[in-house]
C-alpha cells in the first residue's frame, strides 16, 4: 500500500512539472495576489474579470511610507502598518500632479478597527479631472489651463487672430506713431510731449530753500511754484517718463504729473507720488530731530476746535487739527497772529 501511495505522489509530481495538470498564475491585476492565466496552456478558469487596460499608468505594488497611491487603487499605503490613531498628509493621484492646479492632498488616520492597524481612506484630496476650458483652473493637474492646455489648441475660441488683419481695429491700427497719433492725445504719458526739444527730458527740481535758523520756525515764502521744471540733456529715463528730484541731489523716473487746478502745482511727495499744491507762500523749518528741512506749504485755511491746533504733520505734510502741541516732537510757532505747531 504504502509503495502505491508513493507512486500516485510521483505522477503527480511529474504531471506538474510538464504543464500537463493546473494552470499558470501570475498577479495579472497587480493587486499582490496571483490569479490564474488564461493564456497558460491549463485547462483552469480565470478568478478574476479581465482588468481593462489604463494608459499611461503603470501598475506597482504598494509602495509603505510614501503617502501615494502606488498600485493605482484609490487607496493610499492599505494594509500598511501604522500607529493607532496617528494621522498624516496622503495623496491618491500621480506623485507628479501634487501641488499643481487643483491638485491637493488630504489626510488619513490610522484605523484601528481591525485586528492590526492600517490606514484609513485619504480624505479631501482633489485629483486631476478633464480639463474644462474657461473657468480659469488647471483641471487636470498638468501645468497648463484653458487656452494654453494642449487639449484645447485647436479650439476656435483659442485661435488668436490679428485685429489689424483686413483693415480691422481701431486707431492702434494705423501707421502713426505713438503720441502723433490722436487717439493718444490725452494720454498722460503723451502730455509732455513737446515740453522739451528731442533729446532733453523734463525734470522737476525742489526749491532751493535756506534750512532756516537751525531748528523750528515759518517765514514768508515767495509764492512760486513748490518744484521748478526744467529740460535736461540727455536722462535715463524710458519715454513718457519724467525725472524729479526726491531729495537734494536725487532723481528719480516717474510719470508725468496731473493737471492741476488754477492756482495748485504739481509737487512729488516724499512717498513719490504727485500732488498739487499751492505756490510757496510760507516756509516751514523742521527741528534737527526732522533733519532740518524745509518745505513749502500755505498757511492753514480752517480752524479748529477748542484746545487743538493746526499741525503741520512730517509724513504727509499736510496741516491737521492736533492737540496742544510742545511734546518734544512738534514745536508751538506764533505766526500770522495764531499758534500753529511744527515738527522739531
Amino acid at each position: 500500500m504504502e509503495a502505491l501511495r508513493t507512486i500516485r505522489w510521483l505522477v503527480l509530481l511529474v504531471a506538474g512539472c510538464t504543464g500537463e495538470i493546473g494552470a499558470n498564475f501570475a498577479d495579472l491585476d497587480g493587486d499582490g495576489y496571483a490569479e490564474e492565466d488564461e493564456g497558460g496552456e491549463g485547462e483552469g478558469e480565470p478568478d478574476d474579470d479581465p482588468v481593462p487596460e489604463t494608459p499611461d499608468r503603470v501598475v506597482n505594488f504598494e509602495d509603505c511610507g510614501n503617502a501615494l497611491d502606488d498600485d493605482g487603487d484609490g487607496q493610499v499605503d492599505e494594509d500598511c502598518s501604522c500607529a493607532a490613531d496617528e494621522v498624516r498628509a496622503c495623496y491618491t493621484g500621480p506623485a507628479e500632479t501634487l501641488g499643481v492646479g487643483i491638485c491637493h492632498g488630504g489626510l488619513q488616520t490610522c484605523d484601528t478597527h481591525f485586528e492590526f492597524p492600517s490606514w484609513g481612506d485619504c480624505l479631501g484630496a482633489v485629483t486631476p479631472v478633464v480639463e474644462i476650458l474657461g473657468n480659469g483652473q488647471d483641471d487636470d493637474c498638468d501645468g497648463s489651463m484653458d487656452c494654453s492646455d494642449g487639449d484645447f489648441i485647436d479650439d476656435p475660441s483659442c485661435v488668436v487672430t490679428d485685429p489689424c488683419a483686413d483693415g480691422g481695429g481701431g486707431p492702434e491700427c494705423n501707421v502713426v506713431p505713438d503720441c502723433a497719433d490722436p487717439a493718444f492725445a490725452d494720454d498722460p504719458a503723451c502730455a509732455i510731449a513737446g515740453l522739451c526739444p528731442d533729446g532733453q527730458t523734463p525734470t522737476y527740481n525742489e526749491r532751493d530753500l535756506d534750512p532756516g535758523w537751525g531748528g523750528s520756525s515759518i517765514e514768508e515764502g515767495d509764492g512760486q511754484p513748490v518744484m521748478e521744471m526744467s529740460c535736461e540733456d540727455g536722462g535715463a529715463c524710458a519715454a513718457g517718463q519724467v525725472s524729479a528730484e526726491t531729495t537734494p541731489g536725487v532723481y528719480v523716473c516717474v510719470e508725468p504729473p496731473p493737471e492741476c487746478d488754477e492756482g495748485l502745482y504739481p509737487t512729488l511727495t516724499d512717498a513719490g507720488e504727485w500732488t498739487c499744491r499751492p505756490p510757496c507762500e510760507i516756509i516751514v523749518h523742521y527741528g534737527a530731530i526732522y533733519g532740518n528741512k524745509s518745505v513749502c506749504t500755505s498757511p492753514p485755511d480752517f480752524a479748529c476746535p477748542d484746545g487743538q491746533v493746526p499741525t503741520f504733520i512730517f509724513e504727509t505734510e499736510e496741516w491737521e487739527c492736533q492737540p496742544m502741541c510742545d511734546n518734544g516732537l512738534y514745536d508751538q510757532i506764533w505766526f500770522g497772529n495764531a499758534v500753529l505747531c511744527v515738527p522739531c
